[in-house]
């Protein structure tokens, strides 16, 4: 491996992951849609796209699909999403990180995808093995591992 290039731990890989989940909220805002120029939109969009592509193979070389159970989380209150008919259904690869990048206690979100808390910090938690959404999916960033859905309310 270059010298240049970083060696990658499992803190960096949350690292990474917060920082594709503060990426992607970024995409969604009205400055990067209407004041940056389109040559920017690509690269961030690449970025992003890139992103994803090495957060998933790092998963399969630390191999963390078996230490850790993904979730989804939704905000039911989110005034944008209300006014637009649509929830968005964010996907996270665990409770500890999804507490972590959402800034909220890792045991209340445990709670909250066990079923025995009703809410945390605004936020609604299920895993997503138990996750069937009856609602129409209406587009989501990647089809194979997706960052978040659409639904319809």
């Amino acid at each position: 491996m270059p010298s240049y290039r970083p060696k990658i731990n499992k803190n960096n890989l949350k690292q990474l992951e917060h920082y594709k989940f503060n990426l992607a909220l970024y995409l969604e805002s009205s400055e990067y849609k209407y004041d940056l120029s389109n040559e920017k939109q690509r690269s961030l969009l690449e970025e992003l796209n890139y992103l994803t592509i090495y957060i998933n193979i790092a998963k399969q070389v630390f191999n963390l699909s078996g230490t850790e159970i993904p979730i989804v989380g939704w905000e039911p209150y989110n005034k944008e999403d209300i006014k637009n008919g649509y929830t968005k259904i964010y996907h996270f690869t665990s409770a500890a990180l999804a507490s972590q990048i959402l800034h909220l206690n890792p045991s209340k979100v445990t709670a909250v995808c066990k079923g025995r808390r009703g809410s945390t910090g605004g936020w609604l938690f299920k895993y997503l093995s138990e996750y069937l959404e009856e609602d129409e999916i209406v587009g989501s960033i990647s089809p194979d591992l997706p960052f978040y859905e659409l639904i319809k309310r």
